[in-house]
């Protein structure tokens, strides 16, 4: 059970699920770029033992840029006592 929440909300109900099932690894998509997230993870078995809550991890949604840009000379000239550009 994967569960996040804005870094502002102070209390647990505000938590929201964001997976139930079976995965060694989640996605978790629609975040909002440079938004900070706060998750927790709880494992259950199948007979519905579940464990503690993991430590709250934070993080922050990246921002990807509209366009990437190359430079046109992508590799720099290597000499012996310098680098160019």
């Amino acid at each position: 059970m994967d569960q996040v929440e804005g870094l502002n909300t102070a209390n647990d109900e505000n938590w929201v699920v964001k997976f139930v099932g079976q995965a060694l690894s989640y996605t978790v998509t629609g975040l909002t770029p440079t938004v900070h997230y706060r998750f927790k993870v709880l494992a259950m078995s199948e007979q519905s033992i579940t464990s503690q809550f993991s430590e709250v991890s934070e993080y922050i949604a990246a921002a990807l840029p509209d366009a990437l840009t190359f430079p046109a000379t992508p590799f720099p000239i290597l000499q012996k006592s310098n680098i160019l550009l």
